[in-house]
């Protein structure tokens, strides 16, 4: 916050420090609210941001043209600096209410209105918005993807190799679209991975490919704990100042979309695809098998199912498919069982590494100290994180988070 000098001071008082500017020009002070969303769902991060100023000023200066920076400095509770996370971004839609004036005076009358301004990511969505269209011959998915990034400017391809299809195709057309469209248009048709895609591009630009399938396996990158109303916390309270350890004393949301989902796709499934060299290929599954070994599963494959209600037949006709390979077939199923199993948690102390809880699509343990909860601890993946921060008289965030994962129990 500013001093008369008009040098930025940190209070002990608070939690974090906001820095807010459009076009060059400091509206930290004005700033009343900014909500940040990231989701698997969503190649980039959403900012929605609420500020207090004169309608004068709004539509002088306030336009979709203006580079927006947004700085969080969190203050941690030991008085030392979190790490900073800033945002360059790109404003989408402003919107405010005038309020209705008698015309009693010539000259303007200074007054302040609430503006609400949604925006993304400047550089990321400049580079998943970028026009594509180009014929390939004898390439595999992930050539096309490189090549498409190739000739945006800034882009980078972050590619994982778990589970990649690597089939070549003998000719693809990426009809004119953006990059991001033509990536979902790949999978669709050919499938990325033998899994579940998750496709996100950085704040620096980095466009990252991710078999979700395979990405609980690896190390996680935080852990959440659930602690006891009444119990010794102490030391787990002493590692949430390293901003891979949080925790919550709130009630948790679980979820349980097994049965619906199972008794919807049916249990036996035909893929009728269309490949180049024959009139028809059938590519058969077991919706049981592909959840099992491509599912998001955390130690446990043996699902808890109702084979009564599974007991059903489903045909899929609809895409072109590769020959007989079945990495198309895999991605479309698996996508629909990754989030079977949910947790919603709130976190409301020391969110220090925003960055870490804004990474959606990365590992996150779950560690309950509470006996009823203990066998959903464990293995989840990051589906979506909702910050909220508030100011009233200091900045406060609230993040609700939602970890998924394909099995319930361990």
């Amino acid at each position: 916050m500013p001093d008369k000098s008009g040098e930025r001071f940190f209070a002990q008082s608070r939690e974090y420090d906001m820095q807010l500017k459009i076009g060059g020009q400091d509206f930290s002070s004005d700033a009343i609210k900014v909500q940040i969303f990231s989701s698997i769902e969503n190649p980039y991060i959403t900012v929605a941001m609420e500020i207090f100023v004169d309608p004068n000023d709004v539509l002088n200066f306030l336009t979709t043209d203006k580079n927006i920076k947004l700085t969080i400095i969190p203050l941690r509770e030991i008085q030392s600096q979190g790490t900073t996370y800033s945002l360059d971004l790109l404003a989408i839609n402003i919107s405010h209410d005038f309020t209705i004036k008698p015309s009693l005076y010539k000259d303007k009358q200074p007054d302040r209105v609430p503006v609400k301004i949604i925006s993304v990511v400047r550089k990321a969505f400049t580079i998943m918005s970028t026009l594509v269209n180009k014929v390939y011959f004898e390439k595999t998915v992930g050539d096309i993807i490189q090549d498409m990034a190739s000739g945006i400017k800034d882009a980078k391809v972050d590619l994982d190799d778990s589970n990649l299809n690597t089939t070549q195709i003998k000719q693809v057309l990426i009809p004119p679209t953006t990059y991001y469209k033509s990536i979902l248009y790949l999978d669709s048709q050919f499938g990325i991975f033998k899994g579940i895609p998750i496709i996100n591009c950085s704040p620096d630009g980095i466009v990252t490919l991710i078999n979700l399938s395979k990405r609980i396996d690896k190390n996680y990158t935080f852990t959440i704990h659930q602690l006891e109303s009444r119990g010794d916390n102490n030391q787990v309270l002493e590692q949430t100042n390293d901003g891979k350890n949080f925790y919550t004393r709130d009630n948790i949301t679980t979820g349980d979309l097994t049965s619906s989902k199972f008794a919807n796709i049916a249990n036996s499934i035909h893929h009728i695809v269309k490949p180049s060299d024959k009139l028809y290929s059938i590519i058969d599954q077991k919706l049981e098998d592909v959840s099992s070994n491509y599912g998001v599963i955390f130690k446990n494959k043996n699902l808890k199912l109702d084979t009564q209600a599974l007991d059903r037949t489903r045909y899929f006709v609809d895409r072109v498919g590769n020959n007989d390979d079945e990495s198309y077939a895999i991605s479309r199923i698996s996508q629909e069982i990754g989030n079977l199993s949910s947790i919603s948690v709130i976190l409301k102390q020391n969110l220090g590494n925003l960055e870490n809880l804004l990474s959606s699509g990365n590992t996150v343990k779950f560690d309950s100290k509470i006996v009823e909860y203990i066998n959903l601890t464990g293995k989840y993946i990051l589906e979506s994180c909702n910050m909220l921060f508030r100011k009233k008289l200091d900045w406060n965030a609230v993040a609700s988070l939602r970890l998924i994962r394909t099995n319930r129990q361990i």
